[in-house]
């Protein structure tokens, strides 16, 4: 199922992970997000960079997926715990912005972005 952002846009599974990585690094650098807080995407980044692959360790029982694994934790503790937990006034002012950028970068690469409240507009 696809997720519709603020400004209605339509996306597939991994434009939403470009999205929200991408709104995830703006928070990360805003000053009004708790600095506590941004300890959640510094954990997933050097989870990333460590030479320690926790989905490796036989124990868990997870086949190793390589860096599939590695951005899937980074997305999770994202969507999870990074995006929900920052100001919803903050997130909402990086999301409506962040939909302009993303909607016209995609449309740079000649990917179709659906409108999902134009198409409400529209009748259709």
């Amino acid at each position: 199922m696809a997720q519709e952002t603020p400004a209605g846009l339509d996306l597939n599974k991994i434009q939403e992970i470009l999205y929200n990585g991408w709104l995830a690094f703006r928070l990360f650098w805003d000053g009004r997000v708790p600095l506590l807080l941004k300890v959640v995407p510094l954990v997933g980044f050097i989870y990333l960079v460590s030479p320690v692959d926790l989905s490796s360790i036989p124990c868990i029982g997870i086949f190793t997926l390589g860096i599939l694994d590695d951005v899937a934790v980074i997305h999770f503790l994202n969507i999870l715990l990074f995006i929900p937990l920052s100001p919803p006034h903050v997130v909402g002012e990086h999301q409506r912005k962040l939909d302009v950028k993303f909607a016209r970068l995609l449309g740079q690469l000649g990917i179709e972005v659906k409108s999902l409240k134009k198409a409400e507009k529209d009748g259709g």
